[in-house]
């Protein structure tokens, strides 16, 4: 049985520098490139046969995704993916990256000036959900390390995640 993730779209601002690293050579500069959503299946293609396949164990529990401020970058594009495609319940603190990101950034060097600038020539959007107005991705419970459970050495979230599970 196979699901899908949804994924992040991209939209690619085409210049020079990014002619001379993609396959892009037809386009005009300086329009904006809008990659559509991508829809990825998994499982995706094994080296093994489906009857080694099928005699392996696979995960029947749930899913708990746990998310704070700090969770940016990647760790948010696999949860805003996994939010988005409605796996798993979400704990913690929003996350922190800031949701739909610039990103490939390309460096260069003006010509008369000498000036080093760095750009970025993508932009990536959350995957479609029900918090498209949210600036990332919020947790179905929100839960947050207390200070008191912080001095005490004891993490709160985790207890929090235990005691719905247990």
């Amino acid at each position: 049985m196979s699901s899908q993730i949804e994924s992040y779209e991209i939209h690619i601002k085409l210049s020079e520098q990014i002619r001379v690293q993609t396959t892009v050579a037809d386009e005009v500069i300086g329009t904006v490139r809008k990659d559509s959503r991508s829809v990825i299946t998994y499982p995706g293609p094994s080296r093994l046969d489906d009857e080694r396949l099928a005699r392996l164990q696979q995960f029947q529990g749930e899913v708990v995704v746990m998310t704070d401020t700090e969770t940016a970058s990647v760790a948010e594009y696999l949860a805003a993916q996994l939010y988005a495609s409605r796996i798993g319940t979400f704990i913690g603190d929003p996350t922190g990256g800031g949701g739909s990101v610039p990103g490939n950034y390309l460096s260069f060097e003006l010509p008369s000036t000498r000036l080093g600038l760095i750009v970025s020539a993508k932009m990536f959007f959350l995957p479609k959900s029900d918090m498209d107005h949210l600036p990332g991705v919020v947790p179905h419970h929100w839960v947050k390390q207390t200070f008191e459970g912080f001095r005490q050495g004891r993490d709160t979230v985790m207890e929090f995640v235990r005691a719905m599970w247990s």
